[in-house]
């Protein structure tokens, strides 16, 4: 991954733009010799993005089974939840 600072970023946009959406490379911004944010494909983001949606529906899905789990959880019909919801009966 290739590392400049900001104000090389502010200089060499156009040509950052072009190295990571054409040659697939990932640029990291440092100012004050931290780094502050990438630039990166949007391939890349995209894979990210469902990678997190994974994460957050296995969260859920461990979330449900504890529930489910628990003999003292109070279980809600489904056709009650719909009419709370305001949608029609099944």
């Amino acid at each position: 991954m290739h590392s400049i600072t900001a104000s090389e970023a502010r200089d060499e946009f156009a040509d950052i733009i072009n190295r990571v959406a054409f040659g697939r490379e990932r640029v990291t911004i440092r100012r004050r010799g931290k780094e502050l944010v990438a630039v990166i494909p949007i391939e890349d983001l995209r894979l990210l993005e469902r990678l997190e949606e994974a994460a957050e529906d296995e969260i859920d899905l461990e979330e449900a089974r504890k529930i489910l789990a628990d003999p003292t959880e109070e279980r809600i019909p489904w056709e009650e939840v719909k009419r709370d919801l305001g949608l029609p009966p099944a």
